[in-house]
């Protein structure tokens, strides 16, 4: 399967260089932290690097969907005016940037939730241990020698 993906890759690269022309570069610059992200995340399962790519490319398709449609009927867009539009390129990159913030927010979050579950946990056993003290007496407790 491996060795299928790069001549696939190559293949679907000419095949969108052919068809939407200058919108490929746009595609390219704008899934550059994809990119960045898949070479970043050292897990097997690259769970940040799908993350960081699926807010890219949500951020990017309300440009790349008319750049796709007018490639498919073999018409020009005007892909220039996308790539010097500064809100064009705020809101593209600002997906990725979302993507990095809930990494890292979840992370905490995550990190949070665990440790009250155990911390409650924890103070449930001490306060069932007292009320088995409580019925039982001390002799219950093991004496360490």
């Amino acid at each position: 399967m491996k060795k299928l993906i790069k001549p696939l890759l190559i293949v679907l690269s000419i095949v969108l260089i052919v068809t939407i022309q200058l919108g490929f570069i746009f595609l390219l610059l704008g899934l550059l932290p994809s990119v960045i992200a898949y070479y970043l995340d050292s897990h097997s399962e690259k769970a940040t690097f799908k993350t960081i790519a699926a807010c890219n490319l949500a951020a990017m398709l309300p440009w790349l969907v008319p750049i796709l449609i007018a490639g498919a009927q073999f018409k020009q867009y005007d892909s220039y005016a996308l790539m010097v539009d500064p809100y064009v390129w705020l809101v593209v990159l600002g997906g990725p940037t979302v993507a990095w913030c809930l990494v890292y927010i979840c992370s905490f979050a995550s990190s949070f939730v665990v440790s009250s579950v155990y911390e409650y946990n924890a103070a449930s056993l001490e306060r069932f241990q007292k009320k088995l003290i409580e019925e039982w007496g001390e002799d219950i407790i093991p004496k360490n020698e």
